[in-house]
């Protein structure tokens, strides 16, 4: 219901509405809320004057929402100041409602936390977060994502398509994360539950299909003191036990994976002599050429490296040992992926493409970016735009070096591929919106 009143709202502002139109549908939602909820409450109350609050639960999972879970209602009961309610009556439930939505579904400790990385990840002091800062804040809140999965989940929640969220919609945006994992998590309880719960030697199978990698000593510790078999609810906080730990670590690691982390170990140790692990001298001066290899010759580029060596360096003594090797790793990816939405906003500048109809293009690239990195080979792209538009390879190679994709080895980034794109809808194949014209037999 939520995303659909923000569909009809996003509709309204793009068709230029005004404010009344904006209350009618505010109103109109609610009192569709307020329906649904009075439907389940009548059923579930069977003419008595109220509802037990243990069967809230089971009204929330009819409205939807399915990720609501005993401890957050209990808080929100207590914050309306139900506590010492046996029942509910309608009213009653209607505020407790209001008051989860008014949470977007959180503990307040958890709004806390989601407050606290809104002020240490917001490095611009914009009090707004681009895409760049919000994989910094989702990592470091516990939660396993990546940059593109970072950006598309962005583009659902920027109802004003300025690219970047404020405090409010970063809590929205958290959200989707949390019921996303809730689903994976209920969904892997179903599959290894039997009618009496989960027992408990199943538990650690159902956690290893959600990623968390624990040792048969490692998974009874977390259990320690639950029931066997358990409850959804009892597995939702075993799980919540294991996500905290790897979070924790993740914290660590500056929120690289663990794989990562052993990547940079041995990068870091490559540069390290005399046994010594910290990279001093010539060697740090090698590792700064190498994340920007026209420092001596760029004023821009020499300014970014010193920068980035005095962020590094916490003891200043000119010496990377290696947690500040991490951190510099950390802060140079997020200057290179500043960069890359920056390179992406300008080439988007210089088409006449929709936003939606870039949405879907990134959505085509991941697609054909099977490997994950970055860019798109000319052997892949070609059959597919051959099989789209009837073009000759020839066709498709002149394009390609129209967008000045990489000579060396024929790769596209998104950039060159967005750009690619307009040059095939100035040829003709495509509208501003995306859409494929019928097919061609030359871009000619």
């Amino acid at each position: 219901p939520v995303d659909c009143a923000l569909e009809c709202t996003a509709d309204l502002a793009e068709n230029g509405a005004d404010m009344d139109d904006y209350i009618a549908i505010v109103r109109q939602f609610y009192h569709h809320e307020e329906r649904r909820l009075r439907d389940a409450f009548q059923a579930a109350a069977n003419e008595a004057a109220g509802v037990e609050r243990g069967a809230l639960l089971g009204l929330f999972e009819q409205l939807g929402l399915v990720s609501a879970t005993p401890e957050v209602l209990d808080e929100c009961i207590e914050l309306c100041g139900f506590a010492k309610a046996a029942a509910l009556e309608f009213g009653d439930a209607y505020q407790v409602l209001m008051r989860y939505r008014q949470q977007h579904g959180f503990a307040q400790a958890e709004l806390d936390e989601i407050a606290e990385a809104f002020r240490k990840f917001d490095y611009d002091g914009s009090r707004s977060m681009n895409a760049a800062e919000l994989e910094c804040v989702i990592l470091w809140l516990g939660f396993p994502t990546t940059f593109t999965t970072v950006r598309n989940v962005l583009e659902e929640c920027d109802i004003d398509e300025s690219g970047e969220v404020e405090f409010e919609e970063l809590v929205a945006f958290v959200a989707k994360y949390r019921d996303h994992d809730f689903m994976c998590v209920r969904g892997e309880f179903l599959k290894y539950a039997t009618s009496e719960g989960l027992p408990s030697a199943s538990a650690r199978s159902a956690m290893l299909q959600l990623g968390l990698l624990l040792s048969l000593d490692q998974a009874r510790a977390l259990m320690a003191g639950f029931p066997d078999p358990m409850c959804l609810w009892d597995f939702v906080r075993v799980v919540a036990r294991a996500r905290r730990q790897v979070r924790d670590q993740t914290r660590m690691n500056l929120y690289f994976t663990p794989v990562e982390v052993v990547v940079f170990r041995r990068r870091f140790k490559a540069q390290c002599e005399d046994g010594i692990e910290r990279i001093r001298n010539k060697n740090l001066s090698r590792l700064l050429e190498e994340l920007y290899p026209n420092l001596r010759i760029s004023h821009d580029a020499n300014m970014r490296a010193r920068k980035l060596l005095e962020a590094s360096d916490g003891n200043g003594d000119g010496h990377i040992d290696f947690p500040e090797f991490l951190k510099m790793m950390r802060l140079f990816r997020y200057e290179i992926r500043l960069e890359e939405l920056r390179e992406e906003k300008e080439a988007a500048a210089k088409t006449n493409f929709t936003p939606q109809a870039i949405s879907e293009f990134r959505k085509a690239f991941q697609l054909l970016d099977q490997d994950c990195s970055g860019t798109v080979a000319f052997d892949e792209l070609a059959p597919v735009l051959s099989n789209v538009w009837s073009v000759t390879r020839s066709d498709i190679a002149a394009l390609l070096r129209h967008v000045h994709a990489d000579k060396k080895d024929g790769h596209l980034s998104f950039v060159r591929f967005l750009m690619l794109m307009q040059d095939l809808a100035d040829a003709g194949c495509m509208d501003a919106s995306g859409a494929i014209r019928p097919k061609r037999t030359s871009l000619a």
